[in-house]
């Protein structure tokens, strides 16, 4: 009996948890996103089709994306948003890991460790992609305390994203 008990609290648990996604379904692309992450629609350069950001309820983790309609080489998006990033976020990386897939998509990453705005730990995780059409860049960023209550925010997000 205790057996069905926690194989019923699973199921609902389940089914629970998909209940609390939101969808984002555009032109060119789509994502999930759990319904408690909001979109910055405040953000002046805000444009649903190329630029956005998804802000945790907390609103201290982010994931902003950039799509563009014209190849970038993933290269100079990258060394721009590094460059950027190490003189406004993070001035003294603790660590620089590159990586080269997100989701379903293969580019060019980093993952720069350090003090975010000099104050506590953190990350900003950045990934670039392109093909001959379209170029686009994910920026990851959050702090170590409290990513574990995120991180599978961030790997719904990431798991979800497709061109369309």
């Amino acid at each position: 009996m205790k057996t069905l008990f926690l194989i019923c609290l699973s199921f609902f648990s389940f089914q629970l948890s998909a209940q609390q996604n939101t969808q984002i379904q555009r032109a060119h692309f789509s994502l999930t996103h759990p319904a408690s992450w909001t979109i910055d629609k405040t953000d002046p350069d805000y444009d649903p089709d190329g630029l956005f950001t998804l802000q945790s309820p907390d609103s201290t983790s982010m994931v902003m994306f950039i799509l563009l309609n014209v190849f970038v080489e993933n290269s100079v998006m990258l060394e721009a948003q590094i460059k950027e990033f190490k003189s406004q976020l993070i001035r003294e990386t603790t660590s620089e890991t590159p990586f080269t897939t997100w989701g379903a998509l293969k580019g060019n990453g980093i993952i720069l460790r350090g003090k975010l705005m000099g104050v506590l730990p953190g990350a900003v995780r950045i990934f670039t992609w392109n093909n001959k059409e379209k170029s686009m860049v994910i920026i990851e960023q959050y702090f170590d305390e409290g990513f574990e209550n995120i991180k599978n925010d961030y790997k719904l997000i990431e798991s979800s994203f497709k061109f369309l």
